[in-house]
């Protein structure tokens, strides 16, 4: 095997060659493997961001928030985007006008949208009310605008625990038949499930996005994800993408540590790889460790199929992993080598946090009186104001971006 060597703060770090799995997964990007995930930005601020700042420093993707129609929740925090309502593309972020030219203007900065999906539930059990875009739905009595009836009766007829709530992620009929947190958690099983899920990637496909993260994979039984993703169309021509091309799957899956086996998914796509984050984590402490990032014994996802990260929304707000193994963007230091480090590194496609000040876990983004979303707005120097932190304007992490295609390493 190869080997590169790159000078970071001062220290000769070896770096594994392992291949670049989204430019394999992805031709439309020529060599480039990163992609950012602007937390709970407007459409709007994204569009403005892929022409001014990400396709110009050479990012291949934008990983954007769930785009559909969400419960409205007190205080306004961050969970009510995966808590959907309907498939109606009209949210905190925008109308479904905005999306499109978000999305439309990023294609043509070269910059692929990323959708952020969530099909494995609604809003949550003993709800009702109106969505963000107006819908009602009545979470007891199984109405949704999409969804009626039978299409929840999962959890009814195989959900292990005593609740109907995922109380046990060491039993795999409890992970992916009971309510994940008390939403309400569809039978994907059901062809006329699967149907309305596909229509709903496919509406987005024809705006012209690229790819999905599949939210709450450890919560669906992988055969049913199959079911769905062959049901989705090729990639939009009229947005420039090559005849035949398929949109990318990358799937959120909580594992090794429960009874879910991430494999389960490798012939889907993608997989996100939270294992990179922790032994990088590790390793800023331990240059030594940098050597063998990619590492079996520790279940991590083979490079063709690995999503990583240094942390993300989630694990910026898991108070259960132990002090040393996370970083964020409040350790500035430390971050912003583990995080140069991993766009050095080859190892699977590597994925920005852009992410928001926050004090509580629950907190949503920047707001003002009304709780409108503020714009993301930046000083003189780039720096995001506001309460928004957009580590990938990071002058050490925006250069890494860049030099993926523009360095060479001694080999």
């Amino acid at each position: 095997m190869a080997a590169k060597s790159l000078a970071l703060t001062g220290v000769a770090v070896v770096l594994s060659v392992v291949g670049a799995a989204w430019a394999a997964s992805s031709p439309w990007c020529d060599e480039r493997q990163t992609i950012v995930h602007l937390f709970e930005w407007k459409w709007a601020d994204v569009a403005s961001e892929c022409e001014d700042v990400l396709g110009p420093a050479g990012f291949c993707g934008v990983q954007v928030s769930p785009p559909q129609e969400h419960r409205l929740m007190p205080g306004q925090p961050w969970q009510q985007r995966y808590q959907p309502v309907s498939y109606l593309l009209d949210s905190r972020s925008g109308s479904r006008a905005e999306f499109e030219d978000m999305v439309a203007r990023c294609n043509d900065a070269g910059v692929r949208v990323l959708v952020d999906a969530v099909i494995n539930n609604m809003a949550e059990q003993h709800t009702q009310g109106y969505g963000s875009a107006g819908s009602h739905y009545a979470a007891d009595a199984f109405d949704f605008p999409p969804y009626h009836g039978d299409q929840f009766f999962s959890p009814k007829l195989n959900c292990p625990s005593l609740d109907g709530t995922v109380s046990n992620y060491g039993n795999e009929n409890d992970v992916r038949d009971c309510y994940l947190e008390g939403r309400m958690d569809l039978y994907t099983a059901e062809t006329a499930v699967q149907d309305v899920i596909a229509d709903y990637l496919n509406d987005l496909l024809d705006t012209g996005v690229a790819g999905f993260r599949i939210d709450a994979a450890t919560h669906i039984w992988p055969e049913d994800l199959e079911y769905i993703q062959a049901k989705t169309n090729n990639l939009s021509e009229a947005a420039g993408f090559p005849s035949g091309a398929s949109p990318y799957f990358y799937y959120d899956v909580i594992a090794p540590g429960t009874a879910i086996t991430p494999a389960d998914y490798y012939h889907l796509g993608g997989v996100t790889e939270a294992q990179y984050g922790k032994k990088a984590a590790l390793a800023v402490n331990d240059f030594s460790l940098l050597e063998n990032m990619y590492d079996p014994a520790w279940e991590m996802a083979p490079p063709a199929n690995a999503v990583v990260f240094v942390d993300s929304h989630l694990s910026q707000r898991d108070n259960s992993i132990p002090a040393g193994e996370l970083l964020t963007f409040r350790n500035a230091r430390e971050y912003r080598m583990a995080t140069a480090f991993m766009l050095a590194d080859d190892y699977g496609m590597a994925r920005v946090m852009s992410s928001y000040q926050f004090a509580s876990d629950d907190e949503g983004p920047p707001t003002d009186a009304l709780n409108n979303t503020l714009d993301v707005t930046t000083d003189a120097n780039g720096d995001c104001l506001g309460g928004w932190v957009c580590e990938h304007r990071w002058p050490p992490i925006l250069n890494m971006v860049s030099c993926q295609l523009t360095c060479s390493y001694d080999l």
